[in-house]
């Protein structure tokens, strides 16, 4: 099983080029923006507007972008790519959310898939002048499952012990398999540990 590994980034970029954004913030105060795609050459915003103005928000902001309501009060967007979403999107990365603080500044929540390619990302946003800070940064636990954890779960499973009615409880398991039941139930933990975060990452 190859399960994924990387780097967790929080970046806070300062850019005041996406007219969306702009828009938004002047004309509809406490209105909440999240980018859900970017390519590097669009992005599509979905927009909650906490007021009675959604048609109206949206017939103006086909002026920068083209618009479809969802609902009452959810606007989606779709526009050029700002200058930091420009070389966000075209990076190898997975962006996991974005959160807008102002019209000027933004939070990205990036997977990169090491720390060479933060730096490259870095040094990309440094040539294009872009002003940016890391909030957050963590790297990924190695997500593979050792020879001895594939070994383990699978005896675990051949013999049952996830069926509803198991046929063997972990310290018999742990018994024939001649090691500890605490040391059974600890690997059995970060096996399984590692399978729900791949199955999490990968399939939802």
């Amino acid at each position: 099983m190859n399960l994924k590994t990387g780097v967790r980034v929080a970046i806070q970029i300062r850019r005041d080029d996406c007219e969306v954004t702009n828009y938004i913030y002047n004309q509809c105060p406490g209105a909440s923006i999240e980018r859900v795609k970017i390519d590097g050459i669009q992005t599509i915003h979905r927009i909650i507007i906490n007021s009675d103005k959604t048609r109206e928000t949206a017939i103006k902001l086909k002026a920068v972008s083209d618009v479809f309501i969802s609902g009452r009060r959810v606007i989606w967007a779709k526009s050029g790519c700002c200058s930091s979403c420009s070389v966000i999107g075209k990076f190898d990365d997975v962006i996991t959310g974005t959160k807008s603080l102002s019209s000027e500044n933004i939070i990205y929540n990036i997977i990169l898939p090491d720390i060479a390619e933060l730096k490259r990302l870095e040094n990309e946003l440094r040539s294009k002048n872009i002003d940016y800070s890391i909030i957050d940064m963590s790297e990924n636990e190695n997500d593979n499952l050792t020879d001895r954890e594939k070994e383990i779960i699978i005896e675990i499973y051949k013999r049952g012990y996830f069926n509803n009615d198991r046929n063997q409880s972990l310290t018999e398991i742990a018994r024939d398999l001649n090691i500890s039941t605490a040391s059974l139930s600890e690997i059995l933990r970060k096996s399984l540990k590692k399978i729900i975060n791949y199955y999490i990452e990968n399939k939802i």
